[in-house]
């Protein structure tokens, strides 16, 4: 999912509020209420990839797909299948972390557009994969 984030900052006398799209995996267990959540602009990539690139985005996406490698038995959002795909008209935007949480947990509690990793292509991990709005 994507998500517009934002700061606040002093700038001189005023006041700015910076915001920035980030893309942000939740992963849901049963162990506790709250999600475990990888924001793509703060995940430590060498500590789950053999390969980093310059680009946080292309790492973001690479972990996932290894992430989802590892929990075939999971379920995940159509929108975490668009970003899989590298189709940005699937991936799901959010103008907040709060609205996000709400569409997310009502599609846990929902079953709504939710799918087995298993039924997901993992074969293109390459970050040099082209996005794409057509069909796949």
């Amino acid at each position: 999912n994507k998500v517009t984030a934002g700061e606040g900052k002093q700038d001189g006398k005023a006041k700015v509020q910076e915001t920035r799209a980030v893309y942000s995996l939740d992963v849901f267990t049963e162990v506790q209420e709250q999600p475990f959540r990888f924001a793509g602009d703060s995940v430590n990539y060498k500590s789950f990839l053999d390969k980093v690139g310059y680009v946080s985005h292309h790492n973001f996406s690479k972990f996932c797909v290894h992430f989802a490698r590892r929990v075939p038995q999971a379920q995940c959002t159509s929108s975490l299948r668009g970003f899989i795909s590298k189709r940005k008209d699937k991936v799901a935007h959010f103008p907040d972390y709060h609205d996000f949480e709400l569409e997310v947990f009502q599609q846990i509690r929902t079953g709504r557009d939710i799918i087995s990793i298993n039924e997901l292509d993992l074969s293109r991990d390459n970050w040099m994969d082209e996005w794409s709005d057509d069909d796949v």
